[in-house]
């Protein structure tokens, strides 16, 4: 018989998933431009998720990172209002 996954509405992060983050580098250092995550987030990146769940937008795999990082810059687009957020609320 073979294994099923469980699906539900909370995105499983693979354990080998390879995501890096777009939005700015936030204060303190806790958060750098492009940093590169893989398999999940540390405890503290989960926390801001946690409170604000659309900062989980900024983080987008590897091989979509210049598309990505171009839509932060464009007025308009959904990843650009993520990225203004991001400044004012994180």
């Amino acid at each position: 018989m073979a294994n099923k996954e469980k699906t539900n509405s909370k995105k499983a992060e693979p354990k080998n998933e390879k995501l890096i983050y777009i939005g700015p580098t936030l204060s303190k250092g806790r958060l750098p431009f492009a940093t590169i995550y893989i398999g999940g987030f540390p405890e503290h990146i989960q926390d801001i998720i946690k409170l604000k769940p659309w900062f989980r937008k900024l983080f987008v795999p590897i091989e979509k990172m210049e598309v990505a990082i171009a839509a932060t810059k464009k007025n308009g687009d959904a990843m650009h209002t993520f990225y203004q957020k991001a400044i004012k609320e994180v």
